[in-house]
C-alpha cells in the first residue's frame, strides 16, 4: 500500500471560506461605490479600483489552483 499525504481538512475549509469571502466582495462592490463618491471619488475611479480587483483575484486564483 503506497502512503498517501492527507490534507489538513482545517486548512480546506479556512482556504474556502476565503476565497467566498473574496467572492463577496467582488459581487458586493456595488454597494461600496456611492460610499467612495460620496467621500470624492468619481464613478471612473471606482471602477479601476474593482477592475483592479477583479484582475487580481484572478490572477491569484490561477496560482493558488496551481499550488493546490
Amino acid at each position: 500500500m503506497e502512503n498517501q499525504k492527507v490534507m489538513n481538512r482545517g486548512l480546506v475549509v479556512v482556504g474556502a471560506v476565503l476565497i467566498q469571502l473574496a467572492l463577496g466582495a467582488i459581487y458586493a462592490w456595488s454597494v461600496f461605490t456611492p460610499s467612495l463618491v460620496l467621500e470624492g471619488w468619481s464613478k471612473a475611479d471606482t471602477q479601476w479600483v474593482f477592475a483592479i480587483g477583479l484582475a487580481s483575484f484572478a490572477v491569484f486564483m490561477v496560482f493558488a489552483g496551481k499550488k493546490l
